[in-house]
């Protein structure tokens, strides 16, 4: 089998180990409420610039997880290794019963939301995923 490589192509350096602006935050900031009514992933979260850090509040739908998540911090992720401006996000949430890794990023005035879904006890209730859409 043939290996194929691709060139690495370097662009100007972005300093990625800097505290994140505002303006840097500004395509995901906000209050985001699932499009979908009934669901049981998540209801709405708010993303929001707090003492120098990006943190997200989720509050559930229902399912395992029903009601508010509280506040976590955050990790912003750019759309390349040279873009400005952070499109995207991810965290994580501890909830005893559920573990959730929650991905999202903004697009076209939507916010794509994954959560990854495991179960610390492994009651037999297997990991799983959903994808939701948000908007403003």
């Amino acid at each position: 089998m043939e290996t194929v490589g691709f060139p690495l192509v370097a662009g100007p350096a972005v300093d990625r180990a800097t505290t994140p602006s505002a303006g840097d935050l500004e395509p995901i900031l906000g209050t985001w409420r699932n499009a979908a009514d009934g669901g049981t992933g998540v209801a709405w979260l708010v993303l929001a610039f707090r003492d120098g850090s990006l943190v997200v509040r989720a509050h559930g739908a229902g399912g395992p997880a029903h009601g508010d998540w509280g506040e976590v911090e955050a990790t912003a992720h750019h759309a390349g290794p040279t873009a400005s401006g952070a499109t995207a996000f991810s965290a994580v949430y501890d909830l005893g019963s559920v573990t959730s890794i929650l991905a999202g990023y903004a697009e076209h005035g939507l916010l794509v939301l994954d959560a990854l879904n495991s179960f610390p006890d492994r009651n037999g209730r297997p990991s799983y995923f959903t994808r939701e859409y948000f908007h403003h």
